[in-house]
Formats: structure tokens, C-alpha cells, sequence
């Protein structure tokens, strides 16, 4: 639980950061490609109640990296980036997993 609680401050970029990702195809794409690994890597630790969302979330990050380097317009990958709103597999998995962070990790 102390890393889905800071998964957000871990996963944070800085103003600089966010600026480089919007203009540079190659920090944008090893950018998704850590938040995979990241994901990958908190779905092991998790147990069974959180490896399903952090495998479905690792797998979006890592298409998302995969069509930035295709050449993929940079301002419409930003707006595939997963999240609670996120219709589909993703919006799910974000939504079960801040529902399991809300009712395990106090």
C-alpha cells in the first residue's frame, strides 16, 4: 500500500519535464515506458487484487510508448494517457485500483 499511496508523487513530473514530454518524441516515449515498467513492477508486489489493473495499465503505457516512437502526433498521445475518466480497459483499471488504495491503504 505505501507505494499505490505514492504512486502519484513517484510517477510526478516536473514543469520541465511535462515541456520536454509535449516536444521531444524520445523523453515522451522512455517516459511511458517507465511508467509500464513501474506499473509492471507494483502488479508483482501488489498481490492478486492489484496485478489485473497494474497489467492492464502497464500495457497501456507501453502501446502509447511504442506509437510515440511510430511517429504518433505527441499532443493526441497526451490525451490516450490512462486515468479515472478513461472510457474502456484503462478507465476501469484506474477506477478499481483507486478503489482498492481508498478501502486497503489507510
Amino acid at each position: 500500500c505505501a507505494d499505490l499511496n505514492n504512486l502519484g508523487k513517484v510517477a510526478g513530473l516536473t514543469a520541465k519535464q511535462a515541456r520536454q514530454i509535449k516536444h521531444d518524441r524520445k523523453a515522451a516515449a522512455s517516459y511511458l515506458s517507465k511508467a509500464a515498467r513501474d506499473f509492471t513492477a507494483l502488479g508483482k508486489e501488489g498481490g492478486p487484487q492489484t496485478v489485473r489493473f497494474m497489467t492492464v495499465l502497464a500495457g497501456q503505457y507501453q502501446s502509447l510508448a511504442a506509437a510515440t516512437l511510430r511517429g504518433a502526433p505527441l499532443a493526441k498521445l497526451e490525451s490516450k494517457e490512462p486515468g479515472l475518466t478513461s472510457p474502456g480497459a484503462s478507465g476501469a483499471a484506474f477506477r478499481g485500483l483507486a478503489t482498492y488504495v481508498q478501502k486497503h491503504c489507510h
